[in-house]
């Protein structure tokens, strides 16, 4: 019984050992990736109004490289996200009164998991820096920016189209922020072109 007893760790980790000894022909592959947000909502904290807010608008881009061995992606990526009223035209704005806008810089790690067919499911750690401008065209009310450095998580769903071109949603809630004590988050819709720099089989 005592000798059993030794070898019975030797049964449980034998499997594993030959499983991970098993040689794989799948094949991994290094890239990078174009990132357009094509839609952004935000919460983030009003200076002008002294209060927690929430907008969306247009307009952002990013880059990122990539990781992926089979069903398992490994990414970094950074961009910027603006609050644009409409994504193709700018906006011509009255130099008169005051208006607010918000933008964000963000940057995060994720993994990405297949988990049926070209969906894919995403988690990782993000930090963002919110940018809020209040901007003035009167003489006697100045204009100012604050700005809201956060760090928190990242969750993601892409479809992946075609192996080159995919689109996704992109969920970042704060965890920590340094200024406002409050909930922060950056959600974008975007479209991503992948461009292969290395195949491995």
């Amino acid at each position: 019984m005592y000798y059993l007893r030794l070898l019975l760790p030797c049964f449980i980790i034998l499997p594993f050992y030959s499983i991970a000894q098993k040689k794989t022909s799948t094949p991994s592959r290094y890239g990078i990736s174009f990132i357009l947000p094509v839609l952004n909502n935000y919460a983030y904290y009003n200076y002008e109004s002294q209060q927690p807010s929430s907008k969306s608008g247009f307009i952002g881009f990013g880059a990122g490289l990539f990781y992926q061995k089979g069903d398992h992606k490994l990414s970094f990526n950074t961009g910027v996200a603006y609050d644009a009223v409409v994504p193709l035209a700018p906006i011509d704005y009255a130099h008169t009164g005051t208006r607010t806008s918000i933008s964000s810089t963000y940057g995060e790690i994720m993994y990405h998991r297949r988990i049926f067919n070209r969906l894919y499911i995403a988690a990782g750690i993000s930090g963002v820096q919110y940018r809020f401008r209040h901007i003035s065209y009167e003489d006697t009310l100045a204009g100012f920016t604050r700005t809201d450095r956060t760090w928190g998580l990242s969750f993601g769903v892409e479809y992946s189209v075609i192996k080159f071109f995919s689109a996704g949603i992109s969920y970042r809630p704060a965890l920590l922020s340094q200024n406002s004590k409050q909930y922060y988050h950056l959600l974008t819709i975007d479209t991503r072109f992948h461009l292969n720099l290395a195949r491995r089989r």
